[in-house]
């Protein structure tokens, strides 16, 4: 992709402040997700750390993504291994 001189190209950004209150969640938490690679490194300008806000709403419907598949006509299903979904089995009810 070419970018003509005379174009701008504009991409929104959040700071560290605006991100951790989009999240709710602390500064601090937001530096652990970073530091366990669940968040990207921040681009920094200065002292100001900066993330793109599409990575941002990325990552905040990720955490919805089980729950948007969740089926109510066949329930949370168990994985197969677990205690309860034995049970389960054994009495004659779907996992």
């Amino acid at each position: 992709m070419s970018i003509n001189p005379t174009q701008e190209v504009i991409m929104e950004v959040m700071n560290k402040q605006a991100v951790a209150a989009y999240l709710g969640i602390s500064e601090r938490t937001l530096e652990n997700l970073v530091k366990s690679r669940k968040l990207p490194e921040p681009v920094r300008l200065g002292k100001q750390a900066f993330w793109a806000e599409e990575v941002v709403h990325r990552y905040r419907a990720g955490l919805f993504e089980k729950q948007l598949q969740f089926n109510p006509v066949l329930g949370l299903r168990m994985p197969v291994g677990t205690r309860l979904a034995q049970k389960r089995r054994s009495e004659g009810v779907a996992a």
